[in-house]
């Protein structure tokens, strides 16, 4: 209904305005916390690996201390109290969100490798990127030409937003870092 009842770029406008909200933990509203709970339990169930495992699988080195996980002073301690001050112990869904976000970065370094690689194997898969549907037969000429003149998501918005009384801003960096 929000797009409907506001409008899309009314609704892309606001979100690019908003600061978002860090991704870590003891961030969480109260609300989602009994979701939080269970996702622990069936990563527990699921015997998946520690949050270093997964490390060391996207090539990145294994952290040696909870310092070099967080700079949170909170995050560190309250996990070096839950896995008795063993770095090695820390499960998956605990480190992922512990671990500092870069300087200028949305996601911290594993989750973004993560997302990363999720985003591109489902894009590179896409039927649509095959040479053989990809051209003017699948999409007509002028489908070809629109695709070949969209540079960005404020591109594909503005084409979609004909009549709404919003020039949105469209981002999904922050204005206040320089380079975004």
């Amino acid at each position: 209904r929000p797009v409907t009842t506001h409008g899309l770029a009314k609704l892309f406008d606001e979100a690019s305005r908003q600061p978002c909200s860090t991704i870590s933990l003891l961030n969480t509203d109260p609300s989602l916390l009994p979701i939080e709970t269970v996702s622990i339990q069936v990563a527990r169930s699921a015997k998946l690996a520690s949050f270093n495992a997964y490390r060391k699988c996207c090539g990145f080195p294994p952290l040696r201390s909870f310092e070099d996980l967080t700079s949170n002073n909170d995050v560190r301690e309250a996990l070096k109290a839950c896995y008795g001050g063993d770095i090695e112990k820390v499960e998956f869904f605990p480190g992922l969100f512990a671990e500092d976000v870069r300087p200028g970065a949305t996601l911290p370094p594993l989750m973004a490798t993560m997302v990363a690689v999720d985003a591109f194997s489902q894009a590179l898969t896409n039927p649509l990127l095959d040479p053989n549907l990809f051209n003017k037969d699948t999409f007509s000429e002028a489908g070809m030409a629109v695709i070949a003149s969209t540079a960005s998501l404020a591109d594909i918005v503005r084409r979609n937003i004909v009549g709404e009384k919003v020039d949105p801003l469209v981002s999904l960096t922050r204005r206040d870092i320089p380079g975004s």
